[in-house]
């Protein structure tokens, strides 16, 4: 606190009247632990969660009122779907729609409905957890405020008071939150000292390592805290930080209000020349930040220097000019001016110091928050710079339910060249598994290469999961499909089991997928006569120690999988494309045929054009008239892209849906929808992969590096027009 200039005053005075406004972070794996000790610490009735409300908004008003009045889901569904999903709607407002307008004066019993939703919106609806609000009292909480159960867990007592009632009462409120990427730290510092073998301690890690400060003015930011957003990239690229206090300034300035300020830190860092200050004496206070007013903690300091205002009585002139309250505003000017006065600055000098300190009050930031965010989103720098494979394993780990993330952060791996590959059964641990450079490399601190785990795989139970690395690490890695059979307990083994691990590629360094597809039965069987490994079971009369040690699985002649049938198995099982991609190499072919998507821009939106690429995913939807329509996620080489499929399209298209070896072309018009580009359907085709791949190959335009190393995209931000003020 001290060496980065952070006040006390601004977290506790005297002369605030409200309890302090305390939020901690915890990582959010362990903060049910941090409740249950805080519990144990301070006494179950002295610590309690804090109750919410939700209300209702106009939809589930309608939805609530028609299912009192046995109205069909369905039916109802309809209805309510009249009503717009914006955040905020009215259904006063919705009810000026044509559509939503005919329905109430056309049927009686949908006028009813929506006059008794009117009176119902807005109305508390439930009670709930808040998020991460919690009450300590000195004595019994029931002395301050009703409690009750929590309605999904009775093991949690919550409040009957919300949060602002709760502080009113000179209660203190305490923000217990939940952030991931303290768990994404701590389980990198696991993974380094795991397979590295090292200690790393964060609180002795210096805040001017130079690999840091390089990848952050790359903009190399996805998985770093409060540095990821595609704005604040390009800001970085910008900026080119070299001091931990520009890390600060941009967690403090990169929001509402103060971001208009950044292109001009931004000059003035880089060309001190245009470093002014309006008033000289405000120099020292704002010299850090190269003339311009970025913290409440500035404006303590100088209202504190030149009207001599405590500390504390500086914090609440911040708060009330912020309020923008006449009466306030008017009684804090007077205040400050009369004590700059009496303090021998000229009254034009005042006038003009509060007319800068106005403005900024309504969103200036708090350095000590900043400072904090700033210290996480160091250290997730620091340990991707340095340990990158450890750091993306944990992250890709900590967002291993989140499909569109995982899938962002395999792009990332690609980019920083870490192959991500299919889990294996002699490699992966529960998580995604950081594995040692390839044998032949010098050894180095980090890993090579990051591995699914088998967790990560459909069909394959934690428990599962924990029974197979349980007895590899018993008894070794395996080494050969019957070394696998005869170890594992025959209760395990059986065809869901055998058939998730092969599709997967968790079995590749085994066998082949297709063999142990096709013939899984023969597995199961070995497994069986080898005895029951989990029970210590064995063979009556010892026969088998001499002979199933020995013997081999005798498996039909069978062709091997193709490359597209292991892609398709591994989306089956892992939810995306792992070890390649279906268009790996045909970038060029494509891009010959059709627009390619990642080359589209809003520019483009009104043309008519053709893509072609596979189907990533659908949804159905029944439009009012009954019939059935879907929005398609179309995916080629370069990217992703929504296509709108209305009743006539998707009627011709439905034979060509969810196929294999299939590649759609699409014709149809460019739109903008909520700031992405859609695809408005027109004409859809399907043709062979396969045969694409080959008649790419014939035509000279398939390009076999790409399809070796796979497709490696540009970061979404990277393909977006600008959207900010840049420097010149």
């Amino acid at each position: 606190p001290i060496v980065h200039g952070l006040l006390f005053e601004r977290f506790l005075n005297p002369e605030r009247v409200t309890m302090p406004d305390v939020d901690i972070d915890f990582a959010d794996t362990r903060r049910d632990e941090v409740l249950e000790y805080v519990r144990q610490k301070y006494g179950i009735d002295h610590v309690v969660q804090i109750c919410t409300f939700g209300t209702l908004a106009a939809r589930a008003a309608v939805k609530d009122v028609g299912r009192a009045y046995g109205i069909p889901f369905l039916e109802m569904n309809s209805l309510a779907k009249l009503i717009p999903d914006r955040p905020g709607t009215k259904l006063k407002d919705a009810l000026g729609a044509d559509e939503l307008k005919a329905a109430y004066e056309g049927n009686q019993t949908y006028r009813t409905i929506i006059d008794s939703a009117l009176k119902l919106e807005g109305k508390a609806r439930h009670v709930s957890i808040h998020a991460c609000g919690v009450v300590i009292t000195q004595e019994s909480a029931t002395q301050y405020t009703a409690v009750q159960r929590a309605p999904k867990d009775e093991s949690i007592i919550i409040t009957q008071y919300g949060a602002k009632t709760l502080e009113a009462l000179g209660l203190l409120k305490i923000d217990f939150l939940g952030l991931t990427n303290l768990t994404v730290i701590q389980t990198t510092l696991e993974i380094i000292k795991r397979f590295c073998g090292r200690d790393v301690d964060l609180a002795t890690v210096p805040l001017d390592d130079a690999e840091t400060y390089r990848l952050l003015q790359r903009g190399d930011t996805t998985g770093v805290f409060q540095l990821e957003s595609a704005g604040m990239r390009r800001y970085l690229k910008q900026l080119k930080p070299t001091e931990f206090g520009d890390i600060i300034a941009m967690c403090a300035l990169y929001r509402p209000g103060p971001m208009d300020a950044i292109p001009d830190y931004i000059k003035r860092k880089h060309n001190p020349d245009l470093i002014t200050y309006d008033v000289p004496e405000l120099q020292p206070f704002l010299e850090e930040t190269y003339g311009i007013i970025v913290y409440q903690e500035q404006v303590q300091r100088v209202v504190q220097e030149f009207a001599g205002f405590s500390l504390g009585a500086g914090y609440l002139l911040i708060k009330a000019v912020a309020k923008k309250i006449p009466s306030l505003l008017k009684e804090q000017r007077e205040k400050f001016i009369k004590g700059a006065r009496e303090r021998g600055h000229r009254q034009e000098t005042a006038e003009k110091i509060f007319a800068l300190i106005e403005p900024f009050s309504g969103y200036g930031f708090n350095k000590s928050h900043s400072t904090g965010y700033a210290f996480i989103a160091y250290q997730t720098a620091y340990l991707k710079a340095r340990f990158p494979t450890e750091f993306m394993a944990a992250l890709l780990s900590s967002d291993a339910q989140r499909t569109d993330r995982i899938m962002i952060e395999i792009e990332e791996c690609k980019a920083m060249g870490i192959a991500v590959l299919p889990p294996d059964i002699n490699e992966s641990l529960k998580d995604f598994t950081p594995i040692p450079a390839e044998q032949g490399r010098k050894k180095s601190t980090t890993m090579s290469a990051i591995r699914f785990g088998l967790a990560a795989i459909k069909g394959i139970g934690e428990s599962s999961v924990g029974q197979i690395i349980a007895v590899r690490e018993d008894g070794g890695p395996f080494t050969s499909i019957e070394d696998f059979a005869r170890r594992m307990p025959s209760k395990l083994l059986n065809k869901k089991t055998i058939e998730a691990l092969a599709k997967s590629g968790a079995l590749d360094g085994l066998a082949d997928r297709r063999i142990l597809l096709e013939h899984y039965e023969k597995v199961i069987d070995f497994c069986k006569a080898s005895g029951d490994a989990g029970g210590g079971q064995a063979d009556l009369f010892g026969q088998m120690e001499g002979g199933i040690a020995t013997a081999t699985i005798e498996f039909p002649k069978t062709p091997n999988a193709t490359t597209l049938e292991k892609l398709k198995w591994e989306k089956e099982t892992l939810g995306m494309y792992v070890s390649n991609h279906p268009l790996a190499g045909l970038k060029k072919y494509i891009g010959k045929k059709a627009q390619l998507i990642g080359n589209l821009t809003a520019k483009d939106a009104g043309k008519s054009i053709t893509l072609a690429g596979i189907e990533e995913g659908l949804k159905r939807i029944m439009t009012k008239k009954g019939e059935t329509m879907a929005v398609l996620t179309l995916e080629d080489p370069t990217g992703k892209m929504e296509v709108t499929l209305f009743p006539r399209i998707y009627s011709d298209a439905q034979k060509f849906l969810d196929q294999p070896d299939t590649v759609l072309v699409i014709g149809g018009t460019l739109d903008v929808r909520g700031g992405q580009l859609q695809l408005r359907a027109e004409a859809l085709k399907r043709a062979s992969l396969s045969t694409m791949i080959t008649r790419a190959q014939e035509e000279g335009f398939f390009d076999e590096e790409e399809a070796k190393r796979g497709i490696v995209r540009m970061r979404p931000e990277e393909m977006q027009e600008e959207t900010i003020e840049l420097v010149d």
